[in-house]
């Protein structure tokens, strides 16, 4: 995968792609929407959606996505933590976003977001510090543990 600057030149990050994953409507394997192929956000407005605290980078993509669509939840339940979302979606409380490895991790239902939407999981650093050894190194590590789960 290439490897990126995050960023105008006055950035001080330095970012490579790990994983892009296509986004998927996570919920119970019960819910009314898990035997359909694929499923739009505005199938989604009649159910609580569970996402992380206000502000964090899933709240954020979420009200920058599907805001300027104008689009509102019936509910919105927040948690700090991915396992209580998976948690809360496993056992029908909600739905929530996210990509179908996590529907297979956590033992839930994933269905196709339509239109298709991809997100991407990156290794960060500074600029300054990317060719230090250990950072190259955890860097490695990364990739290639991305590689054997993800062999695409």
């Amino acid at each position: 995968m290439p490897e990126n600057e995050i960023g105008m030149e006055k950035c001080v990050c330095f970012a490579k792609e790990l994983i892009r994953e296509k986004q998927c409507i996570l919920m119970a394997p019960d819910h009314p929407l898990a035997q359909k192929k694929n499923a739009s956000i505005m199938d989604c407005r009649e159910y609580t959606m569970l996402t992380g605290l206000e502000h964090s980078v899933e709240d954020r993509l979420l009200r920058k996505t599907y805001g300027e669509q104008n689009i509102t939840w019936k509910r919105v339940i927040r948690s700090d933590s991915i396992d209580t979302v998976m948690k809360m979606v496993k056992s029908g409380s909600g739905i929530a976003i996210g990509p179908k490895s996590f529907a297979e991790y956590y033992g839930v239902t994933a269905v196709p977001l339509v239109p298709a939407r991809q997100d991407s999981l990156y290794f960060a650093c500074l600029k300054s510090k990317k060719k230090e050894p250990e950072i190259r190194e955890f860097q490695r590590y990364l990739t290639t543990l991305v590689s054997s789960v993800y062999p695409d």
